[in-house]
């Protein structure tokens, strides 16, 4: 989300699932989601992202590899 300065914000609209909607911070059963210890640094204010999709899973030794970094920085003001 933070890669795209389109979106300018977000709302949690349910703290867990429901029978028809699983976008909740809580499953179901109200069991965490992976992802539940992770909300402080997602949400900090300075972010920096790595685009794992474009790193390959092997390298030889002495290889250069090039990743892209974003950094994404929340701000007040006008």
């Amino acid at each position: 989300m933070r890669k795209h300065p389109q979106i300018t914000g977000y709302i949690i609209t349910e703290f867990y699932d429901l029978y028809w909607e699983c976008n909740g911070l809580l499953d179901f059963y109200r069991n965490p989601k992976a992802y539940i210890n992770n909300l402080l640094s997602i949400n900090n204010d300075n972010l920096l992202i790595i685009d794992q999709a474009s790193i390959k899973t092997k390298f030889w030794s002495g290889e250069n590899i090039s990743i892209p970094v974003y950094f994404s920085k929340w701000f007040e003001g006008n």
